[in-house]
């Protein structure tokens, strides 16, 4: 098989469903050193004031240069694409794509190991909404099997008592967090299945208030893997037990 030819099927596979609509009227090139996949703190101040910029993010897309095989450009593009990934999650929930060595290739040689954020700006006359928290609890009555998105049996007869305890914040907007326990050192990537399992916890609970009666419109859900645990160290099954939690947080609009 020619490289032209492993490149073509690598392009086919990674490509998806936009998660937008909406086009990008701006976006921003992130530049990184060979080989290398860590934002530095110039990169971290110049992605800041870019999200400042914008209303909503449409995309997030690594590229490599050509340097190296194409399977280890394609994982570097990825690596690269989730340290940006990282820095943004709480302003979209899109999925990132990683293309390897996919674009076609500039020079200098540096032009091509980037990731490119794509979004819509903020308009001057658009009204900005703030919103503030006024509550914020885990989901203690509401259990999970291991390592699954899956509510235990005994926790089904509890739902009812949730949604009772949510009844008051209807008219709210309500952020959904998952969170998982898992024993590292290092964050999660959001590629990671542990990852993805925080994401599929809190898109349950999500799916649960929306077939309840509560509107899409003013929820939002998000899995924030291991970075942000209640017990850092935990020492016991229980304390780890308090680390695997639904969060939520719920925010009233600034008059």
């Amino acid at each position: 098989m020619t490289r032209k030819t492993l490149l073509s099927i690598l392009m086919i596979l990674q490509m998806h469903s936009s998660y937008s609509q909406a086009k990008a009227d701006t976006s921003l090139s992130i530049y990184f050193p060979s080989a290398s996949w860590q934002i530095d703190s110039a990169q971290i101040r110049s992605l800041k004031r870019f999200l400042e910029t914008i209303a909503t993010i449409n995309s997030i897309t690594g590229y490599t240069d050509s340097v190296g095989s194409i399977e280890a450009n394609m994982i570097l593009s990825q690596k690269r694409a989730e340290s940006v990934f990282a820095l943004t999650y709480a302003k979209s929930a899109i999925k990132i794509d990683f293309r390897g060595e996919e674009l076609e290739q500039q020079t200098p040689i540096f032009l091509n190991r980037k990731v490119v954020v794509t979004g819509r700006k903020k308009h001057l006359t658009e009204k900005v909404e703030v919103y503030q928290p006024i509550d914020s609890f885990d989901i203690e009555e509401i259990k999970f099997l291991p390592d699954q998105a899956i509510i235990t049996p005994e926790s089904q007869e509890a739902i009812p008592f949730f949604l009772r305890k949510l009844s008051s914040y209807r008219e709210a907007k309500i952020k959904i967090i998952g969170h998982v326990n898992y024993d590292t050192d290092n964050d999660l990537k959001p590629s990671h299945p542990i990852y993805k399992l925080s994401q599929d916890r809190a898109k349950l609970i999500f799916d649960i208030l929306v077939e309840n009666g509560f509107s899409s419109d003013k929820l939002e859900y998000a899995g924030v893997g291991n970075s942000k645990p209640l017990i850092p160290k935990p020492r016991n099954d229980e304390e780890r037990k308090k680390n695997m939690r639904v969060q939520i947080i719920v925010l009233s609009k600034q008059k």
